[in-house]
């Protein structure tokens, strides 16, 4: 089977309820980030971070607040 360059494909997504909260989870579980959790947008409330996972591909964080409500809370 072929390799696909981790580069050339696009990010998983995940909605969470708290980016900032589980990026220092993640961080402290030795997980790699090409991005902090930072605002998607200047002075917006929507948040954003990306990981990569074991194989190498992108992993997008979410946290949105704005037109689409909160995020689904999952224990």
């Amino acid at each position: 089977m072929r390799q696909r360059d981790a580069s050339l494909v696009r990010p998983r997504r995940a909605l969470v309820s708290d980016v900032y909260k589980l990026s220092e989870k993640l961080k402290a579980e030795g997980v790699k980030f090409t991005l902090g959790p930072q605002p998607n947008r200047p002075g917006g409330q929507d948040y954003v971070a990306f990981i990569l996972d074991p194989d190498g591909y992108t992993v997008e964080l979410t946290e949105r607040h704005s037109k689409s409500g909160p995020p689904l809370r999952i224990s």
